[in-house]
């Protein structure tokens, strides 16, 4: 708030020196309203045309008419910026006014409508008024002015640039378009290196005088361009000279910030036959030398190194690898693996689900002998390589192992991102294309199960990306769904310059692990298969592929660390705050949601500000002889209090108004309406006693509220403010309860806060939850860790297991909150339900009678994938008036956009997306299209949901959650306990 008023004050300013430029404003008043509204106009230009979304308090729910509204708006700011660009007409609009209109012109241009309305020519004029308006104030003496708007030019200059190259390009054939594109690139390169040449920055160097030189070297490189020749190129190389002085002032920050930064994530070195053979003997030392600084530990083979490298010439040396030779000291192995500091590596054999039975055969039983090796040696973390397309021996295997020897370990199944690399093995005539395609099968042999146990890792073997994972391909964000854990990097893949450790990611793996890549729960895996690395070299290379991770941009960064999630995915049952008391806890955390309280401080704000007025209006109009109102009166209602916070909100509108009117006698009561007497009391700590404002609690339901207000005839409230919301809408009864409170209290004039109440829903991947469902079923039941006779979990495989457990239906036909974490998003979020407050008469797919209702949802997949369940959000408008409108949402989609508008800061952490799982994965094929039907029922007790699968052909899933079996939320607090 604080830079947009200097912003303001300073624009206003501005327009008090040059008001003779507004010859049509009579007045200073009227020339500063109609400089206000020219920023307005500009800035919702600005704003749809760079985000796709209007400004966040004109955001409306009807998208489909951005694009109209966006021609209107833009004929208004034509009519603006007509009189400078007209032939006869002299540039003599100040600077700061042309540099707003040039900015929007260019931010304009970015999108799809731009080019056709917009044109290079306009921007080239402008470049050149501009540029020579910067040269006249510098001769008069004013260029400090100029340079309060230098960081301004540059943004929209770059965006410039970058539009003008692109269109220009769009005019010539792809080899000249390459060309140009390649010697850009090379410029750039040869700039930089002369500016690195020419100026060389010691480690030793304070920011102080870091920041002294960039001053003077901008000072110098403007004054050099300011000379005679007025050709746009100079205001090119003016603006590549600043990016450059900038990327240099970025490189000196990153001499500290990214070494702090890189003691976040965890990296281990992965010991293959070059550097390990002779550490078996050694093995203690080795670890404790290589889990220092850069690395937390090592992937060791668990046979050691010598039978790593064997090539077992005879059948009995196969079977049993650990006659003749163990490989180091057990004991040791167990301190350290307790420690975290090495995962063993098991061989690598596609033997075990060879063609050849007798082979296969073998290879089970040198896996036996490995795994058992392991569990003595208590080693918790096995990485496993999968090198066939089928693994359905292996995968039943060491789904046995987990469930009769050790339920504790972790397999991190290593998945090279080659196809071609995997052994086809295939009989039954399938086809397997893709490496994700051999994921999937090996965890469905596992009846995706083992939500603690069965993880994957991607590995890089080559700087040749497949097409499966090139950046930003719908079959690399697939692998979001998956219980992704870390990548393994070979140095082969790397780009070697100079000297071994002078290295960087080649820039199409970096992109394709910026799609997947969070240093908060993801690992890295470096290898050197093919080439001897020093210790001190193997340091000095990690530590820069950790800087590079580390400032990577990745996706959803700002949606999913702001949740400061660890990877450690979770379902939690939803609140039933009509069934029960909340905590203390919860309410702490609700209150804790500063974002959402700063919103509804506005709305609020506004919604007094409409009583007030028409109170006005109305005082005028009925009188005779129109004379002032002495006194305001407004009444609010706040439903479901909590411990008080909302009254804050209100406080923060009720001194705004009146600081902003103090000649007004305003004066406002609010009745403070909670049922939990003990939460009530604490709304004696967050209440100020202020002159004019008076809260009265009510103990009582708010039903029951209503009826005493409507019995007793006493005054209608104006204002009734509730946060009833749930993670889906009206997951938590709130419009079962408002619309109760509306049928008692309502008047025509009556604001009501939220007005409306939107629920959507999305396809998702989300492998993780359907295995902790899974394992819920499976090994939580009374059969699975039994000690008897008869039902010992060592006599017992996995199949039986499953087969012998509980159904699933109970732990899936619930909705459940479902942490932020990554997830495949198979579509975009499409509408579901509506309510409207307080227009009870006008509900979307909802019954206004009973508040049942149904909707059949159809989406269409964006790549082969399995779907797993469905997310669910809401989009609530707190308030609303003439385009003007106050949004609040649980939907990543609309935050999103604004968090990168305002850094994180709108964001709400009060609501969790809800999750309605499916029964089992269901595998879609690209572009298939697929229905989803949900139903919300009631009846006198309660509500709940019913939710099924439908395919396009007509099939669908049984019904899940039929008649409130597993998931029902209760309207009362009058349950008995005996």
């Amino acid at each position: 708030m604080g830079r947009k008023t200097k912003s303001k004050s300073k624009t206003l300013s501005a327009f008090k020196k040059e008001k003779s430029l507004w010859k049509d404003a009579a007045t200073v008043d009227a020339a500063q309203q109609a400089l206000i509204q020219s920023e307005n106009n500009i800035r919702m230009i600005v704003d749809i045309a760079t985000t796709g979304f209007p400004p966040d308090d004109q955001i409306v729910l009807d998208y489909d008419d951005f694009p109209e509204r966006l021609k209107i708006l833009m004929t208004e700011i034509e009519g603006i910026i007509k009189d400078p660009l007209s032939p006869n007409a002299a540039p003599e609009t100040s600077p700061i006014k042309t540099l707003k209109l040039f900015e929007l012109l260019i931010k304009y241009q970015g999108s799809e409508e731009g080019w056709d309305s917009v044109t290079s020519d306009w921007l080239q004029k402008y470049a050149n008024i501009l540029l020579s308006q910067m040269r006249d104030s510098d001769s008069r003496g004013k260029k400090s002015d100029f340079d309060e708007e230098s960081q301004r030019f540059m943004r929209a200059f770059s965006k410039y640039k970058e539009n003008y190259l692109k269109e220009e390009m769009k005019t010539k054939d792809v080899k000249e378009k390459n060309t140009k594109s390649k010697n850009v690139e090379n410029k750039a390169i040869n700039d930089k290196a002369k500016l690195a040449t020419n100026k060389r920055i010691l480690p030793n160097t304070s920011m102080a005088e870091m920041k002294v030189e960039q001053t003077k070297e901008e000072d110098i490189i403007i004054k050099k361009t300011n000379s005679d020749d007025s050709n746009f190129k100079d205001a090119w190389k003016y603006y590549d000279k600043l990016v450059d002085l900038k990327e240099k002032d970025t490189e000196r920050n990153r001499i500290v910030l990214p070494r702090i930064k890189c003691h976040n994530m965890k990296c281990f070195w992965s010991v293959h036959a070059l550097v390990g053979v002779n550490e078996d003997v050694n093995f203690g030392s080795f670890v404790t030398e290589n889990s220092s600084n850069n690395f937390v530990g090592v992937i060791y083979p668990v046979s050691g190194m010598v039978n790593f490298n064997r090539t077992y010439p005879t059948r009995d040396n196969m079977l049993h690898p650990f006659n003749a030779y163990v490989p180091f000291s057990c004991e040791l192995v167990r301190r350290l693996s307790t420690k975290d500091m090495i995962m063993g590596r098991l061989l690598e054999s596609s033997c075990k689900d060879d063609l050849c039975e007798e082979e296969s055969r073998v290879g089970l039983a040198n896996l036996k002998e490995e795994l058992e090796f392991a569990s003595y040696c208590e080693i918790k973390t096995l990485v496993i390589k999968l090198t066939s397309k089928y693994n359905s021996n292996y995968a039943r295997y060491l789904a046995d192992w987990l469930c009769q020897t050790d339920r504790n370990a972790q397999l991190f199944i290593e998945m090279d991102t080659n196809i071609n690399s995997y052994k086809n093995n295939i009989t039954d005539g399938g086809q397997i294309n893709s490496v994700w395609e051999v994921w999937s099968n090996f965890r469905s042999h596992m009846k995706q199960s083992f939500y603690s146990n069965v993880h994957v890792m991607l590995k890089f073997s080559s700087g040749n990306v497949p097409d499966e994972f090139l950046p930003g391909s719908h079959m690399l964000k697939r692998w979001k769904g998956e219980p992704l854990v870390g990548f393994s990097i070979d140095y082969d893949v790397l780009n070697c310059h100079s000297r071994f450790e002078d290295v960087s990611f080649p820039e199409i793996v970096l992109r394709s692990l910026s799609t997947l890549w969070n240093p908060t729960y993801h690992f890295l895996a470096f290898s050197n298969d093919n080439f001897y690395l020093s210790r001190t070299v193997r340091e000095k290379v990690v530590a820069k592929l950790k800087d590079s991770l580390m400032t990577l941009d990745y996706d959803d960064k700002y949606y999913e660390s702001h949740f400061k999630h660890h990877g450690n995915f979770m379902l939690q049952n939803p609140l039933q705050p009509c069934a029960d008391n909340l905590t203390s806890g919860i309410y702490h955390a609700f209150e804790s949601d500063t974002v959402k309280y700063k919103k509804y401080a506005l709305a609020i704000y506004y919604a007094l500000k409409k009583c007030i007025t028409d109170q006005l209006l109305e005082h005028i109009s009925n009188s005779v002889i129109p004379k002032e109102l002495d006194y305001v009166f407004v009444e609010i209602a706040l439903l479901g209090a909590g411990r008080g916070q909302l009254l804050t909100s209100i406080l923060w509108a009720y001194k705004k108004l009146t600081s902003e009117a103090p000649e007004k006698n305003i004066s406002i009561v609010v009745h403070v309406v909670e049922k939990n007497n003990l939460a009530l009391l604490d709304c004696r700590k967050v209440y100020e006693y202020i002159e004019g404002f008076t809260i009265k609690p009510v103990n009582i339901d708010m039903g029951e509220w209503g009826r005493q207000i409507r019995d007793t005839k006493s005054r209608l409230p104006d204002i009734i403010v509730s946060e009833l919301l749930g993670s889906f809408g009206c997951n938590e009864l709130s419009p079962d309860l408002l619309y109760e409170v509306e049928a008692l209290v309502y008047h025509p004039k009556q604001i009501w806060i939220p007005k409306i109440v939107e629920s959507y829903l999305q396809p998702v991947t989300n492998i993780p939850a359907l295995q902790f469902l899974v394992d819920e079923a499976v090994f939580h039941g009374e059969f699975y860790g039994g000690q008897g006779r008869h039902n010992s979990r060592r006599y017992y495989k996995f199949d039986d297991i499953y087969a012998k457990a509980k159904p699933i239906s109970p732990c899936t036909d619930r909705v459940y909150i479902a942490q932020p974490s990554p997830v495949y998003k198979i579509d975009n979020p499409k509408y579901c339900f509506t309510y409207l407050h307080p227009q009870y008469d006008k509900l979307i797919n909802i019954n206004p009678e009973d508040l049942s209702g149904c909707a059949k949802i159809t989406f269409k997949a964006r790549s082969t994938c399995d779907i797993t369940g469905f997310q669910g959000y809401f989009v609530a408008t707190l308030y609303e008036e003439e385009g003007k409108a106050v949004i609040l949402s649980s939907c990543p989609h609309v935050n999103k956009l604004e968090a990168e508008k305002y850094n994180f800061e709108c964001l709400s952490t009060s609501w969790f997306p809800a999750f309605f799982p499916l029964r089992n994965a269901k595998r879609l094929e690209e572009d298939e299209e697929f229905s989803f039907e949900i139903f919300r029922k009631t009846d006198p007790g309660g509500v709940w949901y019913e939710w099924r699968f439908l395919r396009n052909d007509g099939t669908a899933d049984e019904l899940q959650n039929e008649n409130g079996k597993e998931y029902y939320i209760f309207k009362n607090t009058n349950l008995n306990i005996r």
